[in-house]
């Protein structure tokens, strides 16, 4: 049987939380990279002049804003989510 002293767990604890605190952001960061790709292969897609059929009611400039939109609330969620 091992016994652990008290100061000692105290010790490690704070690079537990750490260590789950990078892997948060790390999954974060992976999240928002995707989601920001899809937002530009969706930008990319309704502004290209070959797909107007598809998209009669959306302009290239209502892409745009579209665009923008989505990444502002894309970064509020995040910066929410960092703190």
């Amino acid at each position: 049987m091992m016994v652990v002293d008290a100061a000692e767990t105290c010790q490690n604890a704070p690079k537990c939380k750490m260590k789950s605190v990078v892997i948060a952001l790390k999954i974060v960061e992976t999240k928002t990279v995707l989601t920001f790709f899809l937002i530009a292969v969706c930008l990319r897609i309704q502004s290209n002049p070959l797909n107007s059929s598809d998209f009669k009611g959306i302009s290239p400039e209502r892409a745009f804003a579209d665009f923008i939109f989505a990444s502002v609330i894309l970064h509020l969620v995040v910066m929410n989510f960092i703190g």
